[in-house]
């Protein structure tokens, strides 16, 4: 039986990394011919890019943070370029910059702090987190907004806050200090 163009690949999972995407497959059928090269595309087929392995997993890099990317991936073998896998979308993104607080407003026990986001990398921004401790030990507030209010304080001490943001991707640096 002469050999015919592979069948397309399944793309399993395509993860956000700072300006790339980390992309798996799985192989369809490669028709009875050899592999030559794996080759993805991410403006809907009309080029394609080596994947530069033979192996299910590549990374495609030098993608802009924040913009959705189409992935297809084919296989080519020696009888020529085989059939696209259905496409799977994916978002590069990185961690996000440090928030800077605006204000701290002192409570009963506690303290509310203003802070203004920094850029999100591209993914958006799921929570918030504190340290009263010079960042040995850091909060969840729960929260993907600000303000923020700190409970379970004692009156009458000095604390010094520094907040820090959260995404998919990874954890910010600590803001300034109020």
């Amino acid at each position: 039986v002469p050999p015919v163009l592979a069948s397309a690949p399944t793309i399993a999972g395509v993860v956000s990394q700072p300006s790339a995407l980390s992309v798996t497959f799985t192989p369809g059928d490669n028709g009875g011919a050899t592999v030559t090269e794996y080759q993805y595309s991410i403006d809907g087929g009309t080029t394609w890019q080596s994947t530069g392995s033979l192996s299910g997993q590549f990374v495609i890099g030098g993608l802009t943070d924040g913009t959705s990317y189409e992935v297809r991936v084919r296989t080519v073998t020696s009888v020529g370029d085989g059939a696209s896998s259905t496409p799977a979308f994916g978002t590069p993104a990185s961690p996000p910059a440090p928030p800077t607080q605006t204000s701290v407003q002192r409570g009963n026990g506690e303290l509310t702090v203003a802070l203004t986001a920094g850029s999100n990398g591209g993914s958006a921004i799921t929570d918030y987190e504190y340290t009263i401790d010079g960042g040995t030990t850091w909060v969840s507030t729960g929260q993907a907004t600000g303000p923020v209010t700190i409970s379970g304080l004692n009156n009458g001490q000095s604390y010094t806050v520094q907040m820090r943001a959260i995404n998919a991707v990874g954890t910010s640096g600590g803001s300034n200090q109020l």
